[in-house]
């Protein structure tokens, strides 16, 4: 078979051994981003039993970070495409909301550092490879989807 015959499916991707080292930063990264949504989410959740209901849309973004945490750590390790995208975005977000919100306590260096670090390792050349194993130009030929 020639490397242009058409094939029922697309190239299988890497196996995890094959795994570049930063995507296994990110991954890292990810789980730190996770338990980082988990402790603000618990921390709020005393907030809203203590003072009302004041704090209830902050704790629905918080639950939505670390449902998007896990699914980022899963997405990483699976090479799922919209997945450095969302991280990407999130950084951005949260860099924003932390910087005009809470200004510049102790903390927000670190949790803006860490969210920026976990979208960009997944923008580097070898993540890129991760995601994109077979160059999308090669996959139309396949398909049979090129004019």
């Amino acid at each position: 078979m020639s490397e242009f015959e058409v094939h029922d499916r697309p190239p299988s991707r890497q196996t995890n051994d094959d795994l570049p080292a930063a995507m296994l930063l990110a991954i890292v990264c990810g789980v730190g981003v996770a338990l980082l949504w988990v402790v603000a989410a618990l921390m709020l959740i005393a907030l809203v039993q203590g003072f009302g209901n004041s704090a209830s849309p902050w704790l629905l973004g918080c639950l939505f970070g670390v449902a998007g945490g896990i699914a980022g750590v899963v997405g990483c390790a699976r090479g799922w495409v919209w997945v450095r995208w969302a991280a990407l975005l999130q950084a951005l977000v949260v860099t924003v909301v932390l910087c005009t919100f809470v200004g510049w306590m102790p903390f927000v260096p670190w949790v803006v550092a860490l969210f920026i670090t976990y979208a960009g390792l997944q923008f580097l050349p070898s993540s890129h490879r991760w995601y994109h194993p077979v160059p999308l130009w090669k996959q139309q030929e396949a398909a049979g989807l090129d004019s």
